[in-house]
């Protein structure tokens, strides 16, 4: 069929809007192929137009609203699709590969399509401002035919570089771009840039490309070790730090992915995604690559063997909400980063996942009409083979939109940014009762220097601003929060502005290794530095190159700042021990610091080993920790297996973790979950260390070894335990598995331990959130602050990550920066205050997006 002919394209009622398929033909005769298409009752026609009318152009047509997608041909200036009644918004995308002149028109509107025909003619914007690409290999020779693509929130550019290894895109004037190129046979040996042009300027980006010097080969099994036929999806394997990406698609199981590995080796996670999500789930893995090397990696596809039942409900009226498909369901796990999605077409909607594992939930709506309540979203359901759990997530509706206006120094809107709203000072969190302590944590994507954020009546909020590292790099400082009182629904919600300010002056230095630092020898060797100021009128951060001197950008408007750094090197976490407080001067002032090593708490590996439960056994975790099983404990005969990880999540209650607990695990040969000893008991122990005791402020003889009891919900002592202040061994000796831990008691202390503090995420970057932490003034000092971060809607605590901020100036407000985030995902962050008395509870998880 022509799709070009109106009056071939009138006489169908239908659209294909599904995955193409591959199909492995072996041999002579037929292979029969099944698509599935969509019904249509409407059709869209239109003529396109160039300002001057001089061009009839070639290129798409897309038509996107919440729930669907539509896309179509333009051949010589017109256009016709099968469609569906509603309103949409249409965008055209020139033809560069036929023309690449025509890279510089652009269109985006919003059309209303009624049943039958519609015609909708348009007129192209032309566009003025170009990015001016120059791609060469590592000789410096151009290279051709490279793919320059320039990537905005709502415009694509692109074309392909020509013998000279050049390339202009054309793009919107004053919009931030994400410029990068693409190859079949090269990779891009830089990352990719943010760009943004005025009116009538070319900005000049210039890429280096390279051969991959590594390679890694996947195919994905099913369970019987087979390759599934026609598997498609997209392969993908990151460094640890997320600071590269390297993807390919995958076709029929199997894929050969091309890499660069810098500095010796590639040290990062690999996994695979479906076009049709309901074939399985794999799980990641992680790889380790030397350049030259080609490292071969199995997937076991994971069937969808499960099914969750999400219940969606209005926590204020304890009712389902209505069925809505612009709503989006989520689901994760520990071991599925992609997760599994449904559209709110029924409440309570089936998604189905992979029995066994650990999924939380979550929602998203593009009009954001309802609010989720993330701190209330946080149970796990674990489903088994062929059964059904029931997952309920809680919103509020909306009652308003609070206008926040954004704009940069000279008073132009901000391209992009994120603001936000939240509750969280009129919540007291040492308070158990969820009906008085509803934390509302919203906000908005800020574009073209407006966001429009969801806020619900009766409640005081404080909003804010933040944007990423291009700003910092700018000389920009964030603006200071802002409170708004949103009494009734009945009252006005006036729009907040915001305006980042100009730094007018600086603080710079070097950053060296203090006393307590012995692992590594210099500065350089840290994984990661950053840097932070902060004022009651601004605050500043930045990431400092290892080695390197920062430099902090500060204000003279504001008289007292405070700033200081930290460093993380492998598993080892290092801070400024006292803040430096300063009033700058304009122009450079100078301050050098001086990082010391983080004792006490340290993330390590999982555990996870298979063995003989008829003989012995002794299992050792990272941080020394022993479990010892005698023979026949766990079974009688077969293999079991015992797995641990750390807690990370840790209980509220009024004793204190040492260190990070290990929650235990033991499972048959069949998979199934060990609940009670057969024949005996099992011993634990647990090492200490004095730097440890010393660092928190606490004396040896409070300590005490202690599990968690799920029931009760609290931790309890166990009948034998002993501790050996000599060897600085605490030994728990028990007949069940859970979570174990070295505790000390806070009432040996004479202070009080502090309130919960409050919490606000301030800015986002790429891999970086930076918050604000605050307590009151009542409250006994904070020395130090624990913030945790997870992806969003992980349950797996193995996944979080913990960070410990030293407040040894006491101060009631504390800002700091969290590091090695992976790009454009969804996260969670908590945080607790302690002192030598032992940490508050826990804040309710706030969510937040990196850039």
């Amino acid at each position: 069929m022509d799709w070009s002919d109106p009056d071939a394209v009138a006489t169908v009622n239908w659209r294909y809007q599904g995955n193409n398929d591959s199909y492995s033909i072996s041999e002579i005769g037929t292979k029969t192929a099944h698509f599935e298409v969509d019904a249509t009752t409407a059709l869209l026609s239109g003529a396109v137009s160039v300002p001057d009318g001089t061009e009839a152009l070639n290129g798409s047509i897309n038509l996107t609203n919440n729930e669907v997608n539509y896309w179509g041909s333009v051949h010589d200036g017109a256009y016709i699709l099968n469609t569906n009644p509603g309103t949409y918004t249409i965008t055209f995308s020139p033809d560069t590969y036929a023309n690449s002149s025509w890279g510089r028109y652009s269109y985006s509107g919003t059309v209303t399509i009624l049943e039958g025909n519609n015609e909708f003619d348009f007129t192209v914007e032309e566009l003025t401002a170009t990015i001016h690409f120059t791609v060469t290999n590592l000789a410096g020779e151009p290279l051709a035919d490279v793919q320059a693509n320039a990537w905005s929130q709502n415009h694509w550019s692109g074309t392909q570089t020509d013998a000279t290894g050049t390339a202009t895109v054309y793009v919107q004037t004053g919009t931030w771009y994400d410029v990068g190129v693409w190859d079949e046979v090269y990779l891009s040996a830089d990352s990719n840039q943010r760009v943004q042009v005025a009116d009538g300027e070319t900005k000049e980006v210039a890429f280096t490309m390279q051969e991959p010097n590594a390679t890694v080969i996947a195919t994905i099994v099913d369970a019987d070790g087979s390759v599934p036929e026609s598997l498609r999806g997209w392969f993908g394997c990151n460094t640890k730090d997320y600071s590269r990406h390297f993807g390919e698609d995958l076709r029929n199981g199997t894929v050969e992915l091309g890499i660069i590995v810098e500095d010796g080796e590639f040290d990062g996670e690999c996994s695979a995604w479906f076009q049709d999500e309901t074939v399985g789930a794999v799980s990641p893995q992680e790889v380790t690559v030397a350049e030259g090397e080609t490292v071969a990696l199995e997937f076991t596809l994971q069937p969808l063997d499960a099914t969750v039942q999400a219940v969606i409900k209005n926590f204020s009226t304890g009712k389902k909400i209505p069925a809505d498909p612009s709503i989006n369901i989520n689901l994760w796990n520990e071991s599925d980063h992609m997760g599994h999605f449904a559209q709110l077409e029924d409440n309570p909607v089936e998604i189905r996942v992979v029995s066994n594992k650990s999924y939380t939930g979550g929602i998203w709506s593009n009009d954001q009409r309802y609010i989720p309540l993330w701190s209330m979203n946080s149970d796990v359901v674990k489903v088994a083979a062929g059964e059904t759990g029931t997952l309920v997530l809680n919103v509020l509706e909306q009652d308003g939109t609070l206008l926040i206006n954004a704009n940069d120094p000279n008073g132009d809107p901000v391209e992009y940014g994120w603001a936000w709203c939240g509750n969280w000072e009129e919540v007291d969190f040492a308070l158990d009762t969820a009906e008085t302590n509803v934390v509302i944590n919203t906000g908005a994507q800020i574009q073209n220097g407006v966001a429009e954020v969801p806020l619900v009546a009766g409640h005081t909020y404080r909003c804010g601003v933040g944007a990423g590292q291009e700003f910092v790099e700018e000389g920009w400082l964030s603006p200071p929060e802002q409170g708004i009182e949103y009494a009734s629904t009945s009252a006005e919600l006036s729009p907040l502005t915001f305006q980042f300010k100009e730094a007018d002056a600086h603080l710079t230095g070097s950053i060296s290794l203090g006393a307590s630092v012995t692992n590594i020898s210099a500065a350089s060797q840290f994984d990661s530095v950053w840097c932070w100021a902060w004022s009651e009128g601004g605050s500043s951060w930045t990431e400092a190159d290892p080695g390197e001197d920062y430099r902090l950008n500060v204000s003279t408007e504001h008289d007292q700042w405070a700033a200081g750094c930290d460093g993380v090197q492998g598993e080892d976490w290092y801070f400024t021990e006292q803040p430096y407080e300063f009033t700058p001067d304009k122009g450079k002032n100078t301050h050098d610091f001086t990082l010391e090593k983080m004792a006490a708490w340290k993330i390590y590996e999982a555990v996870s080993e298979t063995f003989d439960a008829t003989e012995n056994k002794v299992i050792t975790t990272g941080d020394g920790t022993t479990l010892t099983i005698p023979a026949g404990t766990l079974a009688t005969e077969g293999n079991v297996t015992v797995r641990a990880t750390q807690e990370t999540n840790i209980i509220r209650t009024d004793d204190h973790p040492l260190m990070i607990p290990w929650d235990w695990e033991a499972f048959d040969s069949n998979d199934n979950l060990i609940e009670t000893f057969l024949g005996g008991t099992v011993t634990i122990s647990i090492p200490y260390t004095d730097e440890a005791l010393a660092e928190l402020g606490i004396e040896e003889s409070s300590l005490v070894g202690r599990f968690f009891d799920e029931l009760s919900g609290s931790w309890k002592q166990p009948d034998n335990i002993s501790v050996d202040t000599v060897s600085n061994v605490v030994t728990v000796t028990t007949d069940h598995f859970t979570q174990y831990g070295v505790m000390y008691n806070a009432r040996v202390s004479n202070t009080r331990k502090p309130t919960t503090p409050g919490l606000m995420v301030k800015s986002t970057g790429k891999h970086n959130v930076k918050v604000a932490l605050r307590t009151k003034k009542t409250s006994p000092k904070a020395t130090r602050f624990v913030v945790q971060v997870r992806k969003f809607g992980t349950a797996s605590k193995k996944n979080w990550t913990e960070t410990k901020l030293r407040n040894a100036k006491k101060k009631a407000r504390l800002v700091r920066s969290i590091q090695k985030l992976k790009r454009s995902t969804n996260y969670e962050v908590r945080a607790k205050a302690c002192n030598g008395a032992g940490c508050s509870q826990s804040t309710d998880w706030q969510s937040f997006k990196t850039e």
